[in-house]
């Protein structure tokens, strides 16, 4: 089932509608988002702020996974840390699940 979902859009749409999804939760608004690639996959870079503080963060698109990972906090956040934490997001390759 979210087999077929995933394949009837593109992965940028995905992204898109998970990013808004986070910005409906959150009740925050998107300050920047720009399309990028982790190691060969579909990525967005965002930020976005609210009441709730100031989030930055990457969307992956992997398979039929989306891996969301971020910083939340103050608007005056350090962004040099919140960059290297960010960018050290990586995929690696795990042995099949036996059945």
């Amino acid at each position: 089932e979210s087999h077929e979902l995933i394949s009837k859009h593109s992965p940028k749409a995905i992204l898109e509608a998970s990013l808004q999804g986070t910005l409906q939760t959150s009740q925050s608004k998107l300050l920047n988002a720009t399309p990028t690639q982790v190691q060969g996959y579909t990525a967005l870079d965002y930020e976005m702020g609210g009441s709730h503080g100031y989030a930055r963060g990457r969307l992956v698109l992997v398979g039929e996974r989306v891996f969301d990972v971020f910083i939340l906090g103050a608007e005056d956040y350090n962004q040099v840390d919140a960059e290297s934490f960010i960018t050290s997001f990586q995929l690696v390759e795990f042995p099949a699940r036996k059945k």
